[in-house]
């Protein structure tokens, strides 16, 4: 042998090193790529706890990954888009940790030593001057005039029991910017209980109590939204049926069948029943049969042929009250009405009624409590007859479809109670939600909202026997939060992404801001009768534990549950409803709500009749409450 050669080949042989073989098979090569860990952080900032970062990013890319320690970096190796997702977390990883370190250095500087202030730009200047000025708007008609004013009014507060802190702030702050855009002097009184307006003429006065009356009626209004037990906003809450074809029919309450998906709302446990139609002495879809010559309610037929013209009364008195309730709220608004099925959870023993006891006794009881579940089915083939039907109509589909938007559900890391909610959209064109090519491969955040004190206003629940689902109108609010991009919400948003490879949700939690859900939404979008949208949607729903703060987080590729549901509201709905997210302190929107319940288009009988003829024309009883079970197809 040639002990030469030997030694020659010992020398380019890298498995080994130091006169013995590596066991790690990764050190047989060198690594696909490496990155450097910037001098300005420490290792162990950048790995983590007991390198819980390594271990993480090792694991969500399908890499392996070893800390260089002599070289101060680290080396990976794997796919090379595997390799470039891994590098592009450690890179966000010290981004967010020198972010971390400058806010610091920048809170704890020492102003006698610190580097001068640097110079404002133009636009800077400008901002800081509009915001001087509102200021010195605000403070000129604060306290009392120096002379009196010729014009002057009056609001007497008809209630002594309610802080006028609760509708105009501990300081006034939401009083300030009235006195400021109607240029009037508003002040309290507490003897006569009443607040005064004053200025140089009718118009400031009038405007300006105008403001401070809405403000209380504002107040008073969400007073009367019903509450639970934990001071969560429940709203009001109606079961209605619907008059069916044959007045002779009974109903009975079931368990679902096997497979049937719940509302995603429900507790794991919770035992719940769904209507059921017995019709000629037999149950049609039901466990058991029930015979002809078995001692069954007997049904009042002329209550029955009533029950359409009383369902029409209590809506349009529930309605005309709800929207009464939010006329003045400076909130986003959402009135919809979607399709699946009741479930009671709060239910009397008794199994079988007549449907006028029914109506009487069982759905008019404040005790009867439900869910819905909007789940129509779980794979898109149910839904594709749906689909299809509505795409054969002449300009039907909306341009565009399907759209692609994010809900994300965030907490605050030291107080839960403080929850918000995201609605995201990433900049994608066509059907198969690929990026532009301008943004090569890199996702770009689109339009996005942030709402918090979400509330519940109203819900109508419509049992329809003569259908193989029923329906659900709801009014929903929730506050509008500042989408400040240099704000925490702003902050959080504007690094929301999308992985290229997979076109999932990429997030990074910070110090104000923890992800608690996501859910996807794919949304297909049909016109129906002119003023209706219809909206097809699968949602793909997530339920997430507590992540590190300032690590990037990828979706799973399999989320926790997917369901596709169906939504039918009015396009007027949304313009109504539009002009209260925009409105100042104390302003009162355009719309009226006479307008959604009065006029051709908006009876409620027109409504009903809409909804009925959607659901016999456009579902066509295509779905079975047996279609419920799980279907693993997802192919569009």
């Amino acid at each position: 042998m040639n002990y030469e050669d030997e030694d020659v080949m010992n020398w380019r042989d890298d498995t080994i090193q130091r006169g013995s073989k590596q066991n790690n098979p990764y050190r047989q090569k060198h690594p696909d790529e490496v990155w450097l860990i910037p001098p300005h952080l420490k290792s162990s900032e950048i790995l983590g706890t007991q390198k819980s970062n390594l271990k993480r990013i090792e694991d969500s890319t399908n890499t392996h990954i070893v800390y260089n320690e002599n070289e101060g970096q680290i080396e990976l190796w794997g796919a090379r888009k595997n390799v470039e997702s891994a590098i592009r977390q450690w890179s966000s990883i010290a981004e967010n940790l020198l972010t971390d370190k400058l806010q610091r250095q920048k809170e704890f500087k020492v102003k006698g030593w610190a580097k001068p202030e640097k110079a404002l730009t133009k636009k800077q200047l400008e901002k800081k001057k509009r915001r001087e000025e509102r200021e010195r708007k605000e403070t000129d008609y604060r306290g009392f005039p120096e002379s009196s004013n010729p014009f002057s009014a009056h609001f007497y507060l008809p209630d002594h029991t309610i802080d006028t802190s609760r509708f105009v702030g501990e300081r006034e702050e939401v009083l300030n910017p009235v006195r400021a855009q109607t240029k009037s002097y508003i002040w309290f009184e507490p003897g006569p209980n009443r607040f005064t307006a004053s200025a140089d003429n009718i118009e400031a006065v009038e405007a300006g109590i105008l403001r401070v009356k809405n403000l209380y009626l504002k107040l008073v209004a969400s007073r009367s939204i019903p509450m639970t037990n934990q001071n969560v906003c429940k709203g009001w809450i109606y079961h209605l049926i619907q008059q069916p074809k044959r007045s002779s029919c009974l109903v009975r309450l079931s368990s679902p069948p096997l497979g049937f998906v719940k509302p995603y709302d429900m507790p794991q446990n919770c035992k719940f029943v769904i209507l059921e139609r017995v019709l000629d002495g037999e149950i049609e879809t039901g466990e058991k049969k029930i015979k002809n010559d078995e001692d069954k309610p007997v049904t009042d037929i002329n209550f029955v042929k009533n029950i359409h013209r009383n369902n029409i009364e209590r809506i349009n008195d529930a309605l005309k009250d709800a929207l009464g309730i939010i006329h003045l709220f400076d909130e986003e608004i959402k009135m919809r009405i979607r399709f699946g099925h009741i479930c009671f959870t709060d239910f009397p023993r008794d199994k079988l009624w007549a449907i006028d006891k029914l109506s009487e006794k069982v759905l008019s009881d404040s005790r009867l409590s439900s869910k819905f579940s909007t789940c129509m089915a779980t794979g898109n083939d149910k839904l594709k007859p749906i689909r299809k039907f509505l795409d054969e109509k002449d300009n039907q589909r909306w341009d565009g479809i399907p759209f692609s938007e994010f809900r994300i559900c965030v907490i605050h890391p030291n107080n839960s109670k403080l929850k918000y909610t995201f609605d995201v959209q990433f900049n994608q064109i066509g059907r198969d939600n690929k990026k532009s090519d301008d943004l090569k491969g890199e996702s770009k955040i689109g339009l996005w909202n942030a709402v918090t004190n979400e509330k519940n206003v109203m819900e109508i629940n419509m049992a329809c026997l003569d259908y193989k689902h029923s329906w659900k109108l709801t009014i929903q609010t929730a506050k509008r939060v500042n989408n400040d991009k240099f704000k925490a919400h702003g902050v959080f948003a504007h690094k929301l992404k999308l992985s290229p490879d997979k076109n999932r949700l990429i997030y990074i939690n910070t110090k104000d801001i923890v992800v608690s859900s996501v859910c996807e939404k794919t949304k297909y979008k049909y016109w129906w009768k002119y003023h209706y949208v219809v909206e097809i949607t699968k949602y793909e729903y997530w339920k997430l534990n507590e992540s590190p703060i300032g690590v990037e987080i990828i979706l799973d590729d399999r989320p926790d549950d997917i369901s596709w549901g169906v939504t039918l509201y009015k396009k007027s709905w949304d313009e109504s409803f539009a002009h209260n997210s925009n409105l100042d302190i104390g302003e009162v929107p355009d719309w009226h709500p006479t307008d959604i319940l009065e006029g051709e288009s908006g009876r409620i009988d027109n409504l009903l009749e809409d909804i009925e003829e959607f659901m016999s024309d456009v579902l066509k009883d295509s779905i079975d409450v047996g279609d419920y079970i799980e279907d693993s197809s997802d192919e569009d």
